[in-house]
């Protein structure tokens, strides 16, 4: 039901990107599971606080209430800098790169989207910018609990803007530069 009512804006993107050439599914059976990869998302999506929940309490007895109180915190603003990040690609990345990427050299190409293909890329791109934006709340986290010094990180700071174009080239949706 919640998937229902979620998939219906990603349709609205794509159709305000190019109006005459809404996505398609060719055979009969696409059209009902071009929807699982917005069900699955938004289904884990609904079960994470539970997930949190049980995963905090089996680990909460082993940290003192000072580091408790600071990771309380921390989930609270975890939490909200990913909502942040997942409006931000919903409202900002995804019509940019809906709008550049459907128009690419449309004088001789017209996109023809596969409506399931379409849907996934849309899950990655707000995938992807919820965890871009908890990042920097992650290594306060590492920080704060003496996992990671500062230190460290300073001297580590050239093989992080490595690993970070690595794992962005891996979790791309396809292989073209522009993504």
């Amino acid at each position: 039901m919640m998937t229902r009512a979620h998939r219906r804006p990603a349709f609205d993107q794509r159709v305000q990107a190019s109006p005459n050439h809404p996505p398609a599914t060719l055979p009969i059976s696409p059209a009902v599971t071009a929807m699982a990869p917005m069900s699955a998302p938004a289904a884990k999506a609904l079960a994470l606080p539970v997930i949190v929940w049980h995963t905090w309490a089996f680990f909460i007895p082993a940290v003192d209430r000072a580091k408790a109180r600071t990771l309380r915190r921390l989930g609270g603003l975890a939490t909200a800098l990913a909502v942040g990040g997942v409006a931000f690609g919903y409202f900002i990345v995804l019509p940019a790169a809906l709008k550049f990427l459907t128009n690419y050299d449309s004088a001789q190409l017209t996109p023809l989207l596969r409506a399931r293909d379409f849907l996934g890329f849309c899950v990655h791109i707000l995938i992807g910018m919820g965890l871009i934006f908890e990042l920097p709340v992650f290594l306060v986290g590492l920080t704060t609990l003496g996992i990671m010094t500062t230190e460290k990180l300073r001297q580590n700071r050239r093989m992080g803007y490595f690993l970070c174009g690595v794992v962005g080239m891996a979790v791309a949706p396809s292989v073209d530069p522009v993504t």
